[in-house]
């Protein structure tokens, strides 16, 4: 069934679908020092024994958020918690005071524990498993395409970015720059988070390292015009092989963050490589198009495409 045309029949439904989830429960994935690492597990009303399994992978740079970005009484998430599966979402360690290096381990930690640990817990079905996430956590959700020791069956990536080295990082951005210069925060103390502190420079780190180009090198703590070779490891695009993942993709036309020219060269990429790959491109959508613009005919549609995409892959494959 083609992604851009489900019957308006479909979207009412979808709209008016009940979200049914038992309470969260919280559990320890990883601990660092004395940080421990977290994620959430939504039970579906109807159990967790034998159920599919969707591991949400929140934005943020990955520099800001955490997993509670994604809650099932959100409008713009609660798609997400309607299609009869274990939902988890997730926190990793944020940049720039762990490093892009460790923030990848994190991720391949808590899939380990999805696979060990929570099935031994839930009894879900790990074979059916669907990664997704927003902008960075659509980077991430494309870097567990291939840098997991078991691919999940599917990928669902909101204006995500297959690389980390091209102009758009590690160079001034023009859009920011149009906002208040900020200077180099000195509020942060260094230490490992999974969410803000007191005291922590929150957005204006972000700011900055977009201001000045910095993003990459900050991130990753490695200079990319030094040590060019450095982040292939780390972009997804360099990285395609056979057994990639099926992957969609979401991302609006005048996105000022995450330039839509990363999507599309992500898909065509995918495409030439012949895996199956499908994006769709939100006309004049803006960054975080599916939150900023909610009620939104397109963003409805999306979310009916979305429900759609993991029902087929859940249930029809």
């Amino acid at each position: 069934m083609p992604y851009t045309l489900l019957p308006l029949v479909l979207l009412l439904i979808s709209c008016q679908t009940r979200t049914l989830m038992q309470p969260k429960t919280t559990h320890v994935y990883k601990k660092v020092q004395d940080l421990d690492i977290m994620l959430d597990v939504y039970q579906p009303e109807t159990g967790t024994e034998g159920s599919p399994v969707l591991v949400l992978l929140h934005g943020g740079g990955l520099i800001n958020g955490d997993r509670n970005m994604y809650k099932p009484t959100d409008p713009a998430n609660e798609h997400f918690f309607q299609v009869g599966a274990t939902v988890i979402t997730v926190d990793y360690r944020l940049a720039p005071e762990t490093k892009l290096p460790q923030i990848i381990e994190d991720l391949q930690d808590c899939m380990k524990w999805v696979h060990t640990k929570g099935k031994e817990l839930y009894g879900y079905d790990t074979n059916n498993l669907i990664v997704a996430g927003h902008s960075a956590g659509g980077y991430l959700t494309m870097m567990a395409g291939f840098c997991l020791e078991i691919k999940p069956k599917a990928l669902i990536a909101y204006y995500g970015y297959g690389d980390i080295t091209g102009d758009w990082y590690t160079k001034p951005d023009p859009f920011y720059l149009t906002k208040k210069r900020q200077v180099e925060s000195t509020q942060l103390t260094n230490k490992e988070t999974t969410c803000n502190y007191d005291g922590r420079g929150n957005w204006g780190v972000y700011l900055y390292y977009r201001q000045n180009g910095l993003w990459t090198q900050e991130v990753s703590g490695v200079n990319p015009q030094m040590h060019p070779t450095f982040h292939k490891q780390y972009e997804p695009i360099q990285n395609i092989s056979k057994d990639y993942p099926p992957i969609l993709m979401f991302h609006g036309d005048k996105d000022t963050d995450v330039p839509y020219q990363k999507s599309v060269d992500m898909n065509n990429a995918l495409t030439k490589a012949g895996i199956k790959s499908t994006l769709i491109t939100i006309k004049d959508g803006c960054h975080a198009f599916d939150i900023r613009q909610l009620d939104s005919p397109q963003t409805k549609q999306t979310n009916v495409t979305v429900k759609q995409f993991i029902t087929d892959t859940f249930y029809t494959h």
